[in-house]
């Protein structure tokens, strides 16, 4: 099986897109099944770091600027 990696975009209605030269480089015709993998693209670079520390301090949204600017409560 020929497995290539592409970027598709789900439409309004559901349906998943490909753009025109990766259907001609598969050589898909209409009615042709595939095998879809699915990751999702984050949006933001930042996003893959959210809950990537299991140590620190839990309390950090609640207390930031106590944290930042050593002030106290």
């Amino acid at each position: 099986m020929e497995k290539n990696q592409y970027i598709g975009e789900v439409l309004s209605d559901g349906h998943l897109s490909l753009k025109n030269q990766v259907k001609d480089h598969l050589h898909l015709k209409p009615g042709d099944e595939v095998v879809v993998t699915l990751e999702i693209k984050a949006q933001n670079p930042l996003e893959r770091l959210v809950g990537l520390c299991k140590e620190g301090r839990s309390d950090g949204a609640q207390r930031h600027d106590q944290y930042l600017y050593k002030e106290d409560a």
